[in-house]
């Protein structure tokens, strides 16, 4: 951070994003105290929407206070004027703070998902489906998050390719929904080709290659 502030001057685009890393990092070493601090100094400085929102973002999953959710939703609908940018910005909220509220992450993933036309094939749309599919899943609706499953993963074949770890990943969930439902056949023909593509693009030993593995192996042996 000092060293870009002397390069760049202290209140360049430059100097925030390392003020953000040094948040994270903090975060990850287990001082919430210096990442929060980290995070208001960035704050203060930032200008970008779609950083802001996520230093916002970022505060709000790392303090747990539902008072910092209504600043959140108001920056990120001041800043980020952009539909893909304040749907991106939804998305991160929503994934922030879905482990203590699922039913106002779902609200923000509706909410982002409505910013993009239902015929784009970009991968953040992929992502707010696969995440809201994921959130249904969790809540006992299986049958709600198929749909879901099955378009993101469409878009992550059109935009990234079929040979893509989100595509993986999002082949993967779509096999557990369908499992979920008891649609085993149709869940281990996804496990297959999540660990098919995971083969391609990961070494064996890769935990997603491992993962999809054990996933595709248990549910062989249910079906026996």
């Amino acid at each position: 951070v000092e060293q870009r502030k002397a390069q760049y001057g202290p209140r360049h685009p430059k100097v925030a994003s390392a003020m953000l890393d040094l948040a994270l990092y903090l975060k990850e070493q287990g001082d919430r105290t210096g990442a929060a601090a980290a995070l208001q100094s960035m704050l203060a400085i930032v200008t970008d929407p779609l950083q802001r929102a996520d230093g916002v973002i970022e505060l709000v999953a790392l303090t747990g206070k539902y008072s910092d959710i209504p600043t959140a939703l108001a920056v990120i609908e001041k800043t980020a004027t952009v539909p893909a940018t304040r749907a991106v910005a939804l998305n991160n909220l929503g994934t922030s703070i879905e482990p203590r509220d699922a039913k106002l992450a779902e609200r923000l993933y509706r909410a982002a998902l409505r910013a993009y036309r239902p015929t784009t094939t970009d991968p953040e749309y992929g992502s707010v489906l696969n995440n809201l599919a994921n959130l249904l899943l969790n809540t006992g609706r299986a049958a709600a998050a198929e749909p879901l499953a099955r378009k993101a993963v469409g878009i992550f074949k059109a935009s990234l390719g079929r040979e893509h770890p989100r595509t993986a990943i999002a082949t993967s969930n779509l096999g557990d929904t369908l499992a979920a439902q008891g649609k085993l056949a149709g869940a281990e023909s996804a496990y297959a080709e999540a660990l098919a593509i995971d083969l391609a693009v990961h070494e064996p030993d890769h935990p997603d290659v491992v993962a999809s593995q054990e996933k595709l192996e248990a549910l062989r042996q249910h079906r026996k």
